[in-house]
């Protein structure tokens, strides 16, 4: 954006519809953050615990949404926006997380591309499943490992600082199952 163009704005709420409230206010407040924050576009595998910010990125001509089956292929999509000049927002579920690595270390990291994860914790906090605790448990020993910084949202309300995150390079913003109220 440059100096002579305005900042984007809220979509005007349509008449007699209420502001949201409760779980589906977090999910307004994380998903205005990310846009005020500079995000051009949403990319990603579909995540019922992030499927409140999925809805809002489809419903925003602010930004362009596009589903990728894949989530290593949705980062590798991210980084090529990201050397485009673009601020991508990637959302996927901590288990695909897990087939980012390469990508995460020999092209994001690598490069310090700006590129703004956004990945649910699975296995962690309600969620008891078999299948996701590993991955709950070492998603954020990677992202230190990678000195990806990153902010862990568990309480439904709590806000993402990403104004404190370093623009530079990719940053993460963890998100707890409980955030959106999800429930396994």
């Amino acid at each position: 954006m440059n100096s002579t163009t305005a900042p984007p704005t809220t979509p005007p709420r349509p008449p007699g519809v209420a502001e949201p409230s409760g779980f589906a206010a977090s999910a307004a407040a994380l998903y205005e953050d990310l846009v005020a924050d500079g995000a051009t576009s949403h990319v990603g595998t579909p995540c019922g615990i992030l499927a409140p910010l999925w809805t809002q990125a489809e419903n925003d001509p602010r930004v362009t949404l596009t589903t990728i089956s894949r989530e290593d292929t949705a980062l590798a999509f991210a980084a090529g926006q990201a050397l485009a000049g673009g601020r991508p927002v990637v959302l996927m579920q901590n288990s695909g997380f897990g087939s980012c690595v390469n990508v995460m270390a020999s092209l994001v990291c690598a490069f310090e591309l700006p590129v703004t994860l956004v990945v649910s914790l699975r296995g962690t906090g309600v969620d008891h499943t078999a299948e996701n605790r590993g991955m709950g448990a070492v998603t954020r020993t990677l992202l230190d490992a990678w000195r990806v910084p990153c902010v862990a949202l568990d309480e439904p309300g709590s806000r993402a600082p990403l104004r404190r995150l370093d623009p530079v390079g990719p940053r993460a913003v963890l998100v707890g199952p409980s955030y959106f109220g999800w429930r396994p």
